[in-house]
Parts: C-alpha cells; structure tokens; sequence
C-alpha cells in the first residue's frame, strides 16, 4: 500500500503498527538505548492528536479509569473543569503536546513518567491541567483513544460500502471493533 486511502485511519493504524515494529525488533538492546518513549511521543500526532481533532465530541465522556484508561485520578493534580472526564484530559494532553509543555523524567537515564501541562492561551500562563503519568498509563490512555477513533471510523467505512479496503488493509482492526 503506497498511498494513504483514508487518511487519518491510516495514519492513526500504522502508527500503532511502527509502535509493535519497535518493541518487536529493539526490545532486546540496551537500556540506554532504546528510545520506546521518544518514539512513542513522536506517535502521539496519530493516537492522540489526530482522534482528538477528529472525533471531538464523540470521544468518551466517563470519568478516567485506571484500569481502563491507564490513568488514575490521582495522578491529575488540576484540570480547569473540575472533573476529570476522558474527553477533557484527551484535550488537556493534546494541548501540552501540541505546544510543548510536557516533560520527561525518570531515574537512572530511564523515562519512566511524562508530566503535562496546559496553560490558556494569550491569558499570562494561566494552568489549566497539569498531570503526572507514566509511561504505561500514557501509552494504554492513547492506545484507548486510538481504538475509538479506528472503531468509530471502520463502522463508517464498512456501511459506507468500503469493508473492502478494510479488509484488504486492516483486517485486524476491523475485526476487533
């Protein structure tokens, strides 16, 4: 497959797929060598920024779940609408990527947790959320996200006659959803 078809699906899939690639083939070097992290924030564009602008007010609206989720309420310590809805700290985090205000720490040259913030924009820096989250919470709450959008978008393709293509391209995540 040369070309993007469904441009968002297939960038938010194959991203998930580059994400598998890596662990498959580097989980076995070294420590300090291996960038899981980095890659995994650079992926950020297809598991977090693109369903967010996408599905807007289709993503989820319960309140954040460890165990599904991969963050804890705890771990958020401000968010500006005083509920720690999944649709909110969807927004929140695709803010602090998007204009750079997350950062990584860790112990012993391992990035084992990101902290994000988010601000107002042209308001002297007012906070809007800030979150603690590790690595594993990041990636399965992005994850999560991302398997909305794919799910929501395979059910448009498949009744708008395009089971073909996914099938063809995706069936993995055709049938999963």
């Amino acid at each position: 497959m040369g070309s993007y078809k469904e441009r968002d699906l297939d960038f938010i899939i194959r991203t998930r797929k580059i994400l598998k690639q890596y662990d498959a083939l580097f989980s076995n070097i070294e420590e300090k060598d291996y960038y899981n992290v980095t890659l995994f924030i650079n992926c950020c564009i297809g598991l977090i920024i693109i369903p967010r602008q996408e599905l807007n007010q289709e993503i989820p609206t319960e309140i954040i779940n460890e165990d599904k989720h991969g963050i804890s309420t705890d771990s958020i310590t401000l968010i500006k609408e005083n509920v720690k809805q999944f649709n909110y700290v969807v927004s929140h985090i695709r803010n602090s990527i998007s204009h750079n205000n997350f950062y990584m720490d860790g112990q012993d040259n391992k990035i084992d947790r990101i902290l994000f913030e988010d601000y107002l924009p042209g308001q002297n820096g007012i906070q809007t959320f800030k979150a603690e989250i590790s690595f594993e919470g990041l990636k399965k709450f992005a994850l999560f996200l991302s398997n909305v959008y794919v799910g929501k978008m395979a059910k448009k393709l498949v009744a708008g006659g395009i089971n073909a293509y996914m099938e063809k391209y995706y069936p993995d995540d055709l049938h999963n959803h």
